[in-house]
């Protein structure tokens, strides 16, 4: 993952492919706001089940549409393993379903992955849409699957 912070909060977080730091050893390196995403991810990697107990990453809002900052904040208030389509979303935010361009654009332009979990966005159909401008729609999929499962096994 890659994290990006200025004096207001997270600017971005980003799936890459570099893997060789431990959380603990990133841990070490980054402010408070970057620590608490840190911390945010690990739990949300390791135990779901608890991660409303973490304190949810400050995000910052500088040279941001306050169109993409209000459907990201709604997104990132649905429910673990939930999923929605992009009308949905527009009804949760505008209440109305006519929004689902704007939603959609939000989507591919929200820059706190994982965290704005644009993931649980699907089309109205059923099907996945494309994550990552589709380059990782296999991952979107797992990521849904994984939510889904720790419920599941919560229940049992």
């Amino acid at each position: 993952m890659s994290i990006i912070e200025c004096d207001n909060g997270l600017h971005s977080v980003n799936q890459t492919q570099d893997e060789h730091l431990s959380s603990d050893e990133i841990l070490a390196k980054f402010s408070k706001d970057t620590n608490a995403c840190v911390q945010w991810l690990k739990t949300y990697f390791t135990d779901l089940n608890r991660l409303n107990t973490c304190i949810f990453p400050k995000l910052c809002a500088f040279n941001r549409s306050e169109v993409y900052l209000k459907i990201w904040q709604t997104l990132s208030r649905v429910e673990i393993g939930r999923t929605l389509s992009y009308a949905e979303l527009s009804f949760l935010v505008f209440g109305h379903r006519n929004g689902a361009r704007v939603v959609g654009t939000a989507m591919k332009r929200n820059p706190f992955q994982i965290i704005v979990p644009c993931h649980r966005v699907i089309k109205s159909s059923g099907e996945y849409g494309h994550y990552a401008g589709g380059q990782k729609n296999d991952l979107k999929k797992r990521l849904i699957e994984y939510e889904k499962s720790v419920l599941l096994s919560s229940f049992h």
